[in-house]
């Protein structure tokens, strides 16, 4: 049986995609997870920005210095596949995967998020769950 301990009580957590910016999707799950005083590390992501919030920023999962428990992913869904490459060479414990689309177009980029997820959770036996909403696939999905 799969343990989903790094999943539901993680002691670190890389944010990829997380932002300052306090109207988009990484801004907020940043200021919650500040707000809320997660007690473990936070391991903020995005290659534009040294530094959010007052903590060192890492421009890809490969450069976190630190074990990772938990990757929760919020960046375009064209760049998940190489983003779970990376959590799969740090040695991620589990991940949740956000992605939003906005028109019919883009299903063949959910797919391959999908799929790039189901291979990598195969390949490691990670617990991922990957959640998509928007016109191109209705509410949500989840390969979880």
């Amino acid at each position: 049986m799969t343990d989903l301990t790094k999943l539901f009580a993680p002691r670190s957590v890389a944010l990829v995609g997380a932002t300052d910016h306090p109207t988009s999707f990484g801004g907020r799950v940043f200021q919650t997870m500040i707000g809320f005083g997660f007690p473990g590390k936070i391991y903020p992501v995005n290659p534009r920005d040294p530094e959010i919030a007052g903590l060192k920023a890492y421009p890809s999962v490969r450069d976190i210095p630190g074990e990772v428990d938990l990757a929760i992913v919020l960046i375009a869904s064209q760049m998940i596949p190489e983003a779970l490459e990376q959590m799969v060479e740090k040695g991620v414990k589990a991940a949740i995967i956000k992605c939003a689309t906005d028109t019919a177009g883009v299903t063949p980029v959910i797919d391959n998020v999908l799929r790039a997820s189901a291979r990598a959770q195969k390949a490691t036996g990670v617990p991922i769950s990957t959640h998509t909403w928007g016109e191109a696939h209705g509410p949500m999905q989840s390969t979880s």
